[in-house]
């Protein structure tokens, strides 16, 4: 992923030099994550986020409450009924079992994975399009994310202009180095 957005990066300094004669570019670099932690509907969609994870570990709790349950209940019948009776309990005991097995911490973890990038979406496509629309009005022909650069000036960075374009309040400083 790293080096996809180098590449990016790289692309666009050599378009800069490419493009027409005298023609003048305005950077300016944004923390989109800052940004996005910044905006109301990331609380919101955080919480969801938390109650879907509360479930999820409920659900794989009473998964394996019914299969412990199944487990006894095939231990405390064991040698009583007929044939078909115990053919059944061991049925439900091998899909017990499976249920049980299918839903592990790998499957809880994609779920949520997959969970939280459909509600975080939203707010991200929210925050890339304040960016966007903030981009246009000031004259910024690229504005790069923080995290692919090491070093930039403190004064192209448009998390200021992004956060009153949204009505977003911080507190304290974005930058600990930037002038307060």
């Amino acid at each position: 992923m790293q080096k996809r957005y180098s590449f990016i990066v790289l692309i666009i300094i050599l378009l800069m030099g490419t493009g027409r004669a005298g023609a003048q570019y305005k950077m300016g670099y944004i923390d989109l994550q800052q940004l996005i932690t910044l905006m109301p509907e990331y609380h919101k969609a955080n919480e969801m986020l938390d109650e879907y994870e509360k479930a999820l570990l409920q659900n794989a709790q009473d998964i394996r409450d019914a299969y412990f349950k199944e487990v006894d209940s095939a231990f405390n019948k064991q040698g009583h009924g007929t044939g078909s009776q115990h053919n059944e309990n061991m049925r439900r005991l091998r899909e017990a079992y499976l249920k049980a097995a299918q839903f592990g911490p790998e499957q809880a973890q994609q779920m949520r994975k997959e969970k939280e990038q459909e509600i975080m979406e939203p707010v991200r496509r929210k925050a890339v399009q304040a960016i966007q629309a903030v981009a246009k009005e000031n004259g910024y022909t690229y504005i790069l994310s923080r995290e692919l650069l090491i070093t930039f000036p403190s004064g192209e960075d448009v998390l200021p202009l992004v956060a009153r374009k949204l009505k977003l309040t911080r507190s304290g400083p974005v930058d600990p180095s930037a002038p307060k």
